[in-house]
């Protein structure tokens, strides 16, 4: 099974994302993990948010043999949690620096 980062290497790579902020559900994750990168003092594009938790639903719909809206159908409400901790981890694919802001307070 492939890892979330090595998808979302992948996706580094592609022009369009199968899941944008446009479906009602991955605007929730989307918005959600927003508001706790946010609530830790951190900014990060919405742009990565967005490919990251696409990497994560790309990994489970492959995983389970469906397409990923399907996959985003079950996503647990805690993935936005599971994004936002990816992302304040993981260095960005590009410059292996974290794509990180710290906002003051």
């Amino acid at each position: 099974m492939p890892s979330p980062l090595m998808v979302l290497r992948s996706l580094d790579n592609r022009q369009d994302v199968s899941l944008t902020r446009r479906t009602p559900r991955f605007r929730e994750l989307a918005v959600a993990a927003d508001a706790i990168l946010r609530a830790a003092g951190l900014q990060v594009p919405s742009s990565r948010v967005d490919r990251t938790l696409n990497a994560h639903v790309d990994v489970v719909a492959q995983v389970l043999g469906v397409t990923p809206r399907s996959a985003l159908v079950h996503a647990p409400d805690s993935l936005a949690s599971t994004v936002a901790s990816e992302l304040t981890a993981a260095p960005d694919a590009g410059t292996g620096h974290t794509a990180l802001h710290v906002v003051a307070g």
